[in-house]
């Protein structure tokens, strides 16, 4: 027998022991002193049932014997003499702790314990989330209670007596390290309001959330026009297109807006989109304007030779952030000096520079006149000093120098051939209109005029008999062959 009995057979081994030995006529202490009897510790238990709990414990661990050491762990694993020592109540704190514990009471002389097991859950009861308020007037969108024209106030009440609420304004959960409530505040722009509450001793609300819409009223799109003398009456040489004007040196690009408050207009003349930072500074190419009236000029120079597409972009910013920027305004201007550009037509068909003309001359002393239409084409005057020619036949009739042909208008001129020798048959002769077009090149506009003072024999027929002073002659005089002989 190895000498460990179990204390509960004790008094049934004693019981048997002593009646065998007086069966036998033997002595029992004979016997006891053979035998070794070790108890086994008391084991320990806990002062609560182990479950959920909604709050925080203080768990004892107990035992009815005096003298005795208890070990326990928090892990879930079996103690040795190596574990914890208890000494005191163990606190299970702290919303959804978990708590797995072992323990076994170890007393001198005796075996350990068996190992006792519990766990412990705290589950706090939650505290009730806070309700919403605004001042919404449902006015930013038909339909929704929450939305507005303007700036919201939102207050935040708590459901729970001393519970204390954190926010967030961007849609995100809030915790105990978002935004603590003080007081109402305000929202400036479309926000979803996340709410939580947090009191101690209980578990933290579910999160609720209100979502508010903000529609300001859009600030009026900027107007970009013209202003100067070339942008007033009819001008044909402008486009016909609604975005496209052409404007000259004396014109200035304008841009205004119809809104009253503190307003800034941004642009730009490179194409780009006008931009600018949320202090609303203009940024990269952007050009702003912050004077205190709403309309303006812009003022772009440009060579009396050059012509430029000019894109301006337009926008309206209200720097108070009350209403939204307006859409951005685009027009396009074709950037040209007013200048005089010389035309010169016949019979409505263009007689281009160095073209040359031909056409019959009258025989014999007879002048001979054709009419040629000048054109300016352009937005300043055009001013003819003169009309030559190399050839003294060919003269200007009926017009006086200077000749001043207004822009987009037209004058006619008259040429005409006055034969110097009416045995000469063919004349021809290049013609110099002077002016003031020297933008093309074309202050001398040249062209050539090339007659003939060839007859049908009819004709010269006549002209003979006249000479002799004969009225008569054959009939026959009309024939070519007749002539011919």
């Amino acid at each position: 027998m190895d000498g460990r009995i179990k204390r509960y057979l004790i008094i049934p081994v004693v019981l048997i022991l002593g009646l065998t030995a007086m069966f036998f006529g033997c002595k029992p202490d004979i016997l006891l002193e053979s035998i070794e009897v070790i108890l086994e510790a008391s084991p320990p238990y806990f002062n609560l049932s182990p479950g959920v709990f909604t709050s925080d414990q203080a768990l004892e661990i107990l035992c009815e014997l005096d003298e005795i050491t208890i070990y326990y762990t928090l892990d879930g694993t079996d103690p040795t003499t190596d574990s914890l020592v208890y000494t005191g109540p163990i606190e299970i704190a702290g919303n959804g702790t978990e708590v797995k514990i072992h323990a076994m009471a170890v007393a001198e002389n005796m075996t350990d314990s068996i190992i006792i097991k519990g766990t412990f859950i705290i589950q706090y009861t939650s505290v009730q989330p806070p309700s919403f308020s605004s001042d919404a007037d449902g006015s930013g969108v038909p339909g929704d209670p929450n939305s507005a024209t303007g700036p919201i106030t939102v207050t935040l009440t708590p459901q729970a007596a001393g519970s204390t609420l954190y926010y967030t304004t961007d849609g995100s959960l809030p915790s105990a390290d978002s935004t603590l409530y003080t007081a109402p505040f305000i929202i400036n722009s479309s926000s979803i309001v996340s709410a939580v509450a947090y009191m101690e001793g209980m578990a933290p609300s579910t999160v609720v959330s209100s979502q508010y819409t903000i529609v300001y009223p859009t600030v009026d799109p900027p107007v970009i026009g013209l202003a100067g003398p070339a942008a007033d009456g009819f001008d044909p040489m402008r486009p016909a297109i609604v975005d496209a004007n052409t404007f000259y040196a004396d014109d200035t690009v304008q841009i205004s807006s119809g809104f009253i408050g503190a307003l800034k207009l941004f642009y730009t003349t490179d194409g780009s989109a006008p931009e600018y930072d949320a202090g609303y500074t203009a940024t990269g190419s952007t050009i702003e304007h912050t004077g205190t009236s709403t309309t303006f000029g812009i003022t772009i120079p440009v060579n009396p030779l050059d012509v430029k597409v000019i894109p301006i972009n337009a926008v309206a910013v209200d720097t108070t952030g009350s209403t939204d920027p307006s859409p951005v305004m685009f027009r396009y201007f074709n950037l040209e000096f007013p200048r005089p550009e010389i035309a010169l037509e016949r019979n409505s068909n263009p007689v281009p520079e160095g073209t040359t003309i031909d056409y019959p001359l009258t025989y014999s002393n007879e002048t001979t006149t054709y009419q040629f239409v000048v054109k300016n084409e352009h937005a300043d005057d055009l001013v003819i000093s003169n009309v030559s020619c190399d050839d003294t036949s060919f003269i200007l009739t009926g017009s006086s120098l200077p000749i001043t042909v207004t822009p987009f208008s037209q004058v006619t001129i008259d040429i005409a051939f006055e034969p110097t020798d009416p045995e000469i048959k063919n004349k021809e002769g290049t013609l110099t209109i002077t002016n003031n077009d020297t933008t093309h090149n074309e202050a001398s506009y040249t062209f050539t005029v090339r007659g003939s003072t060839d007859l049908q024999p009819s004709d010269i027929w006549d002209e003979l008999l006249w000479s002799k002073g004969d009225r008569d002659f054959p009939d026959d005089a009309y024939d070519t062959n007749t002539w011919a002989e």
